[in-house]
């Protein structure tokens, strides 16, 4: 029985190119969501977005410092991190069992999933765990 894809093989070491690319997507996802709030606002043409921007602008904040706790390699940026991807993980199944298959969920999992399993090797929170991609 062929085992190659029973499991991954392990991560040795944290790649700082990895990082900057985790950060960045915490970075593009603050910037997507603050450009369709204010896509909504300019469609409403009103002074309030009331309950959108409630739940909106904190999301904005988180994935702006969990983008820069990563790219500074401190352990509570990858701690943001992991629950906002668990987060996404959760809603896009949910979207996806109840209303329908669409390829932003499904891509929006699989990213997550990405930066779930890279945050969580035994090397990458090692590194976290020392802080500043391994300087003391």
């Amino acid at each position: 029985m062929n085992t190659a894809f029973h499991s991954l093989p392990p991560l040795t070491s944290a790649s700082n190119v990895t990082c900057g690319m985790v950060a960045g997507m915490h970075f593009l996802l603050a910037v997507i969501l603050g450009a369709g709030l204010l896509i909504e606002w300019k469609l409403l043409q009103t002074s309030e977005l009331g309950e959108t921007a409630v739940i909106v602008v904190p999301f904005i904040a988180f994935y702006f410092a969990a983008g820069l706790g990563i790219l500074r390699w401190r352990n509570w940026g990858r701690l943001l991190s992991l629950g906002l991807n668990w987060l996404n993980v959760i809603a896009a199944l949910l979207v996806i069992l109840f209303h329908r298959m669409s390829l932003e969920g499904v891509v929006g999992v699989l990213l997550s999933a990405f930066i779930i399993w890279w945050l969580s090797a035994p090397s990458v929170r090692k590194r976290f765990k020392v802080g500043r991609g391994g300087e003391q």
